[in-house]
């Protein structure tokens, strides 16, 4: 079998890599296990996305219903025109706002503190909720306490980034619908209620 003499330096590796793409595609396309992208206009509710300039649809769509093998062939949808909008922060409350939102809604006050802070002094009515321990503990908070009660998030104090990572994490991946962030946490209350302020 004769070959054809490559014009350039690394003309073999540019051909097999070639060979490999083509047998890697006609593979793919033929495969029950290939991976299926169709394009298309956006979806509805689809979000922009400043990484690419085309639209892939996206769906799960079955490819082969056998009682052996069950495949699905997964696509993405990549749309231009900016990158998501960044979900909007939880608002902030002061303590005074935090008390009324428990007097007259029966709000839920949530200590974001590890447990050993809660044991040594926390707000009178608070539940516990450890954000190191936020995921383990959420089938049980969840179970008692419905998604609709207002919450407000509390830390240590101002500088304690703890209650505004909960507080979305409550919000945006756990579907509570009202959530607060009451950044002075317990040294704000302290001094309000404790050191005579309001």
């Amino acid at each position: 079998m004769a070959s054809t003499p490559c014009s350039f330096p690394g003309c073999e590796a540019v051909a097999l890599l070639a060979l490999a793409a083509v047998l890697g595609f006609a593979y793919n396309a033929s495969s029950p296990l290939g991976v299926r992208a169709t394009v298309g206009e956006p979806a509805p509710s689809a979000r922009p996305s400043a990484y690419a300039n085309e639209t892939l649809a996206l769906a799960v769509e079955p490819v082969r219903q056998d009682a052996a093998l069950r495949n699905e062939t997964i696509s993405a949808e990549i749309v231009s025109g900016g990158a998501p909008a960044a979900a909007k922060p939880p608002a902030l409350v002061t303590w005074p706002e935090a008390r009324e939102i428990v007097a007259r809604g029966g709000g839920l006050l949530v200590d974001a503190r590890g447990a050993g802070a809660f044991a040594a002094g926390h707000i009178p009515g608070a539940v516990s909720l450890p954000f190191t321990l936020l995921e383990s503990r959420m089938p049980q908070f969840a179970a008692l306490h419905p998604r609709t009660v207002p919450i407000v998030v509390y830390c240590a104090d101002t500088e304690c980034p703890v209650s505004a990572a909960e507080a979305r994490d409550l919000r945006e991946h756990y579907g509570y619908l009202d959530v607060r962030e009451m950044p002075g946490g317990y040294a704000a209350w302290r001094l309000a209620e404790e050191g005579g302020g309001q």
